[in-house]
């Protein structure tokens, strides 16, 4: 007969209890009813009831480590997260072997944003019984927040080990190596995440999330819609599927699941990202600054964010409040490249002098990033000239990509390339990518004819290309609307 889930909970309290205590004998049985009678409220919802229960239960039994952990988890329901810190330390004092007091503790220092403590939390509750796999998962999770992928792996590697079956571990170490850029790694770990616990709503988002990046969107939306039916709530689902619905090319179908996340969780800034990256794309650039400026209000050390509307005021040609919005992405993200690629291209823009030094910076961070090359070359020609901005492009493109595009464009800039093959190099048998790719070979030769003082033919180029190119290219558009104003002076 299945145990209500009250009923599982108060069983684990009083084991709790007696491993705190070291003896059924020792645990006051009015304590114990006031524990059970503050999980029952707390189950409900009702932090301050449980808290009266709670603290009843304390004053019949000051010793009860339980009663402490659990008014701690009220408090922490409440946002109240130093008095929950309190009461962990008091049940940490009173049981320093209590696996589960320095797990939740370590939650509340991560609820205070301080990541260093709660990982000493969890490295606490490891030397406490070094065969715990929910800490090396909360370990590993909180590494991974931090940033060191590797350790975070091995984490997720020993939580496995010791519990073959935990799918979140599984699904938690896919996360990792996705953040590696191993997207088969990620899968495969997201594929045993499923395959113990399908009925996790998490790993079919992230493996949602894999399939996207791997370019195959039906599976990629096949798997979000299993995590929605799972968990109708579930606002990272619902935006990982617009996503994917974005990257396939339907504009409407993105929309409603962005505005669906929102409508499951107002306060989702990833979600308020990617539908202002979804109004950018659709030529909207004000409400795309709306959502951006709601992203940054709910998160605002969202770097990406700051870059995709500086982005949108490109766009709008508002090129110093762009350069703020760099700069800010730039000071949260000191080793962003494409925030020091788009900084270059809004002070070239502007006709800022220094904006070469800003695509230097971004080539030293990724050397193999070729579009940065070229828009390098325009500014360097701007400021000395074709003739040292073709020798700097001549040595520094060995370093790009073999002879994929946008290679042909340096080509063309060299000089060893013919301008009327170049539209011919920008084909593609996928009709988005050729669309792009003619829309860059447009605006690159365009502008190269202006440099060469050759009006006539950069005209028709830049004005089909600002026909013809892709509403969400804004560097490219606003680099269009620039050179256009040229011809005209």
């Amino acid at each position: 007969m299945a145990l209500h889930a009250g009923k599982i909970l108060r069983r684990l309290l009083l084991i709790v209890a007696y491993v705190a205590t070291g003896s059924a004998a020792a645990v006051d049985p009015q304590a114990l009813a006031r524990l059970n009678s503050g999980v029952d409220w707390l189950a409900k919802g009702d932090a301050d009831r449980a808290i009266a229960e709670f603290n009843e239960a304390l004053r019949i039994d000051p010793q009860l480590a339980a009663a402490y952990i659990q008014r701690g988890n009220a408090w922490k329901k409440k946002g109240d997260h130093d008095w929950a810190i309190t009461d962990y330390d008091k049940a940490v004092e009173l049981n320093p072997k209590d696996v589960a007091a320095y797990l939740s503790r370590a939650a509340a220092w991560e609820a205070k944003g301080n990541i260093d403590r709660a990982i000493a939390d969890c490295s606490n509750a490891l030397r406490a019984d070094p065969q715990s796999a929910a800490a090396f998962n909360s370990r590993g999770t909180l590494l991974k927040k931090r940033g060191n992928l590797d350790l975070a792996i091995a984490d997720f590697g020993e939580a496995i080990r010791i519990a073959p079956s935990d799918g979140a571990a599984y699904n938690s170490r896919g996360s990792a190596w996705a953040g590696k850029g191993n997207r088969e790694k990620a899968m495969a770990d997201y594929n045993a995440a499923i395959r113990f616990n399908p009925g996790d709503a998490a790993a079919y988002a992230n493996r949602c999330s894999a399939w996207g990046g791997s370019g195959d969107f039906d599976r990629a939306i096949a798997d979000c819609s299993e995590a929605i039916r799972l968990d109708p709530h579930y606002a990272l689902a619902y935006t990982n599927r617009g996503n994917a619905w974005s990257d396939k090319g339907d504009k409407e179908q993105a929309m409603a699941d962005y505005k669906e996340a929102l409508r499951v969780d107002p306060k989702n800034a990833l979600a308020y990202f990617n539908r202002g990256t979804a109004w950018l794309n659709k030529g909207d650039a004000d409400r795309a600054t709306l959502d951006y400026n709601e992203a940054i209000r709910l998160s605002p050390r969202f770097a990406v964010a700051y870059l995709s509307r500086g982005n949108a005021w490109t766009k709008k040609g508002y090129y110093d409040w762009a350069i703020a919005d760099y700069n800010e992405a730039v000071r949260l993200s000191p080793k962003y490249a494409e925030a020091y690629h788009a900084r270059g291209t809004a002070r070239s823009l502007k006709g800022d002098h220094g904006a070469a030094a800003d695509f230097d910076e971004a080539l030293r961070l990724n050397p193999q990033k070729t579009e940065t090359l070229i828009w390098r070359f325009f500014a360097r020609a701007r400021e000395k000239g074709a003739a040292e901005a073709a020798s700097q492009l001549q040595a520094a493109a060995p370093a790009a990509a073999g002879d994929k595009w946008p290679m042909p464009v340096i080509d063309v800039l060299l000089g060893r390339g013919d301008p009327a093959l170049l539209l011919k190099a920008a084909e593609s048998p996928s009709a988005n990518v050729r669309q792009t790719q003619r829309c860059e070979a447009d605006y690159y030769l365009g502008a190269y004819r202006v440099l060469m003082n050759d009006p006539g033919e950069a005209r028709p180029l830049l004005e089909r290309a600002q026909q013809e190119c892709p509403k969400g290219m804004t560097a490219i558009f606003a680099a269009v609307r620039e050179e256009l104003k040229r011809l005209e002076n």
